[in-house]
């Protein structure tokens, strides 16, 4: 299944690449590839990775002071 990050990274290709045909410039296109192609794994090391293991901490904390 594919992630709510990974459409919205191809919606945003996919119009930039609309915006650059219709005569918008180039520069926008290639900050849109470079926005997809960095985004999806810097995302999961900077935001979901940490928070993850910010909950599982949370979780074994709540586990030893329950009992």
């Amino acid at each position: 299944m594919i992630s709510g990050i990974v459409l919205c990274l191809i919606f945003n290709l996919i119009a930039v690449t609309v915006c650059w045909i219709r005569g918008g410039g180039v520069k926008i296109f290639f900050l849109a590839t470079i926005y997809a192609l960095m985004g999806c794994p810097l995302s999961y090391v900077l935001w979901y990775r940490p928070l993850y293991r910010a909950m599982r901490q949370v979780f074994v904390n709540a586990l030893i002071f329950s009992f």
